[in-house]
């Protein structure tokens, strides 16, 4: 298992933040409809350094990440102050604009050696970093054809890492599929991290891979009680389904039309279900991705259009734990 040190990231950091900025986050006061800058709402700050006056000092997003900021001439060396949202259009705001929660109370060493992020009506809690092991397992991808551990890798990424596409690279030193990184990540009990998986493909790669690479699910919660050896996607047992244009073209009644609908239909049993739409891929081949159940051991499938015309018969196969990659050319 691999241990990640990222001594020269931190010292990076502290250094990025050597001024006193004060920063807080309003994106989630915006989403609640209590602080809208289209409108000309601002967010100011009041504390002893301005005699808790609302109306001089005003925080700027610069860059509409709606991380919102001001910076401190020459501060004291304990703070205490409070937002306040200034409007002129929403007069029913909870407090008069200010802050529900006490005054904040943080010393100005802190803010040039962690550079907190406030978020408006939550307290603040300093943040340490953790060491937390990342492991997932890209057999599956293997099997599909997605990954190809002697050409590709595997990065995890995530807003500790400002959503970086090259992130950090994981490792297999075992050979087992399962790839593993353990790497300190700055942790914070008022707002979770978010992250997920991305595959990385050589650079001699021109085909398809779905997401860019990143897993297709919503965004993983950091919990540093609950990481877990997981799977890519969080699926264990994919069929991915590959046919070519030249094969659709031969077994279509009026050939391929670009409103035409092609879809995998399964049958279990009595019961049949549509997988979601083949995707054209610039390697002109159609193909889709479906998660088959554990207690399934052949599939039964055929190739349908427009959810009519049936353009072959029944094929079995059997897919493995790891899934299968199943191709018709």
């Amino acid at each position: 298992m691999r241990l990640l040190i990222l001594l020269p990231l931190l010292l990076i950091s502290c250094q990025q933040a050597s001024d006193s900025v004060i920063r807080i986050d309003m994106s989630s006061q915006h989403d609640e409809g209590y602080f809208n800058p289209e409108n000309g709402d601002k967010i100011a700050i009041a504390g002893f350094f301005n005699d808790w006056n609302p109306n001089t000092d005003f925080l700027k997003d610069s860059d509409g990440d709606w991380i919102y900021e001001f910076e401190l001439k020459e501060p004291a060396d304990t703070l205490e102050f409070k937002f306040v949202i200034r409007s002129e259009t929403n007069m029913d705001l909870p407090n008069s604009g200010w802050e529900l929660i006490p005054n904040r109370i943080i010393k100005s060493s802190v803010l040039t050696e962690q550079n907190p992020v406030f978020e408006f009506n939550l307290p603040w809690q300093a943040s340490s970093y953790e060491d937390i092991e990342f492991s997932v397992s890209l057999n599956n991808q293997e099997v599909l054809g997605f990954f190809d551990p002697e050409k590709d890798k595997v990065i995890v990424s995530g807003t500790f890492l400002d959503w970086d596409p090259e992130g950090i690279q994981l490792w297999d030193d075992d050979e087992d599929g399962v790839y593993e990184i353990t790497m300190p990540v700055q942790m914070s009990s008022t707002k979770p991290h978010l992250f997920k998986y991305r595959i990385v493909k050589s650079s001699d790669f021109n085909g398809y891979v779905p997401n860019g690479g990143w897993e297709q699910l919503d965004d993983r919660v950091l919990d540093k009680e609950d990481i877990q050896r997981t799977y890519f996607n969080n699926q264990k047992r994919i069929a991915r389904f590959v046919i070519s244009e030249d094969w659709l073209k031969q077994t279509s009644s009026a050939g391929v039309k670009p409103n035409d609908m092609f879809q995998i239909r399964f049958h279990v049993g009595e019961t049949s279900y549509f997988s979601d739409e083949l995707v054209k891929t610039k390697t002109l081949d159609y193909e889709t991705s479906v998660e088959i159940p554990m207690n399934i051991g052949t599939v039964r499938w055929e190739v349908v259009k427009n959810q009519s015309e049936a353009l072959s018969g029944i094929y079995e196969h059997i897919v493995t734990h790891n899934g299968a990659l199943i191709e018709l050319d």
